[in-house]
């Protein structure tokens, strides 16, 4: 009888344990639940519209970021193929451990549009780091709308979320040490064409638009539930709930995005309020977008399987 290498079993379990862990947090968080009427009391036109801005910031503003990156960058893409690419990955980073589904956005954009992986893959490091730099931004401006009694209200908070920010207008030092290695020199395009601070304004507010699309989904589903609660105390405390599910040990963050959620809004609502909130953030930011992705991902995997005939070609001709 053949035996499964050691190293594949191991393979295996790293993929298996964020949904272990998912699953597990989500059980405990079940049993703890005693107001299972909540979802009863939904209003399905609010949860409608809820529905329509998680798509319409997920997606279109999703690639109309990366689109940015890409031109400032110097790669004049056309918005469409972008976007096409962006939504075609969802359903696939959805089911992705540990948070390696964004390793595909640059192999996916390398192969369907031509671009080299090292380009592709700059870019998606700098996409990725506006859309954390963006979240730290939010918490930063949250710290002005929360109430000074609320739990979150620090003036820590607010220099641990402003700093990073900072920093990156100020980074030119970093660019100028990376050129002195050859490997980054020659494939670099963001040391031929560095982010001028227009540039990475623009960037931050695109991203903090974008990532702003979570608190009004928290912000929609307590309307939807008929819960009382101030908007700007959501989206002052939710970006924290948000930086916190993107912890790579959970699948997607379930198990985590729940219970933060309870404990971000915790001065308005119950426990029970809370977690029923954070589940509808799982569907309008994870569940809705990955199956709305699945439109554009017949294109996607066409245009990744031409780009890999074609490979195959040339290496044979060669």
């Amino acid at each position: 009888m053949d035996t499964v290498p050691a190293s594949n079993l191991s393979a295996r379990a790293l993929k298996a344990l964020p949904l272990v862990i998912s699953a597990g947090l989500l059980w405990l968080i079940a049993g703890q639940l005693t107001d299972y009427n909540v979802l009863n009391k939904a209003d399905l036109p609010v949860l409608a519209l809820a529905v329509g801005c998680a798509l319409s910031l997920d997606c279109l503003i999703g690639a109309f970021k990366w689109w940015s990156v890409l031109g400032f960058l110097g790669h004049r893409l056309p918005f469409g193929q972008v976007c096409k690419i962006w939504c075609g990955l969802l359903p696939l980073t959805f089911f992705a451990p540990l948070q390696s589904g964004h390793a595909l956005y640059p192999v996916a954009l390398h192969r369907a549009s031509g671009m080299t992986l090292g380009h592709a893959t700059e870019s998606v490091v700098v996409d990725k780091g506006v859309s954390l730099l963006s979240t730290f931004a939010l918490i930063g401006v949250g710290q002005w709308m929360l109430p000074a009694n609320h739990p979150l209200a620090s003036q820590w908070i607010a220099i641990g979320a402003w700093l990073p920010v900072v920093l990156w207008f100020f980074d030119r030092s970093v660019l100028a040490y990376a050129g002195r290695w050859r490997f980054f020199a020659d494939r670099s395009r963001l040391l031929t064409h560095p982010l001028s601070a227009a540039c990475k304004a623009k960037l931050l507010v695109i991203g903090m638009i974008y990532q702003c699309s979570d608190s009004l989904s928290a912000w929609l589903a307590c309307v939807a539930l008929g819960l009382h609660i101030d908007a700007t105390l959501v989206f002052g405390a939710f970006p924290v709930a948000l930086l916190l599910s993107y912890l790579p040990i959970t699948f997607s963050g379930f198990g985590v995005r729940e219970p933060a959620t309870a404990w971000a809004l915790g001065a308005s609502i119950t426990w029970d309020q809370g977690i029923w909130v954070g589940a509808l953030v799982d569907v309008l930011e994870y569940v809705a977008p990955a199956i709305a992705g699945v439109l554009a991902l017949p294109w996607l995997l066409r245009r990744l399987a031409q780009a890999v005939e074609g490979a195959d070609e040339t290496s044979a001709l060669d």
